[in-house]
């Protein structure tokens, strides 16, 4: 099976005609394996490579009450697949004059100490150097507390600006939700309209992805993939899972906030590829 999936990375590189014969039997034992492996309830997976076929696979539960299995039109929480969205709307941004990747962050957020070094470009490559809100114990005690909550973004930003910065901008790469939360808000200024209807004029709707948005509120439409989490200091890969699928949204927004599709982020792929919205 291994030898099956390596092969199928060089094949697409070669790019030959179609599908080499049992590899979509391998990539059904490879998500049968993974299931096992990370004691996740479900997996919906998608593969598409260009000249070569078109492969969808489920696994497991969609729903451990009920024991439903995963569709692949199932909605799940994308989480920070959703940033790559919100990279694309600040460069529609800036193909429209409404702000500059260079731009200082002190131009939308002064009250952002050091605001002045950080620029638009540090946040998109996560070279800002300022704090991670997710990396604080205060923002997991207060999620832990009320899951439902609902988060303002200069409450979740304010959470990181409190500590002095990492690094000097444009000096190291970090990981970063932060950045996102800030590029989230920088959009609403510069664009004037929510960033939820942002995203949807500008690109779900244009790319007829229907079924992917950034959520007001906890509820995810039927049917969708519930999630689950272990408890905390449990072991993360525990079978013990407690379901956790409506917590608000607004706790990770346009760092992570989205729901959407399968199908719908095949057609986001493409478009990021062939950048037809830039």
């Amino acid at each position: 099976m291994r030898n099956d999936i390596a092969e199928l990375t060089y094949a697409i590189g070669k790019a030959p005609p179609v599908w080499r014969k049992g590899i979509e039997r391998s990539l059904d034992l490879v998500l049968a394996e993974q299931l096992a492996l990370h004691k996740v309830p479900g997996i919906i997976a998608g593969l598409w490579a260009d000249g070569l076929g078109h492969w969808v696979g489920t696994a497991g539960k969609a729903d451990l009450a009920t024991g439903r299995a995963p569709e692949p039109g199932d909605k799940v929480r994308i989480g920070s697949i959703t940033k790559t969205f919100t990279a694309t709307a600040i460069l529609r941004l800036a193909d429209q004059g409404l702000l500059s990747i260079d731009d200082p962050l002190s131009r939308w957020e002064p009250w952002i100490p050091g605001s002045e070094r950080i620029l638009v470009r540090h946040l998109l490559n996560m070279t800002s150097g300022l704090v991670n809100y997710t990396d604080l114990e205060e923002f997991w005690a207060r999620i832990k507390a009320d899951p439902a909550a609902r988060w303002a973004p200069e409450d979740l930003v304010g959470l990181a600006a409190a500590f002095a910065p990492r690094f000097a901008p444009g000096t190291q790469a970090e990981y970063n939700n932060t950045n996102y939360i800030l590029l989230g808000m920088i959009i609403e200024k510069a664009s004037g309209m929510g960033a939820a209807d942002f995203f949807s004029q500008s690109m779900t709707k244009p790319l007829g992805m229907e079924n992917t948005y950034l959520p007001a509120g906890t509820k995810i439409p039927e049917p969708f993939m519930r999630g689950y989490t272990t408890a905390s200091g449990e072991d993360p890969e525990s079978a013990n899972l407690t379901e956790q699928s409506f917590y608000s949204p607004s706790s990770s927004w346009t760092a992570g906030g989205m729901i959407g599709t399968l199908g719908d982020l095949e057609k986001w792929i493409v478009a990021l590829a062939e950048g037809t919205l830039l």
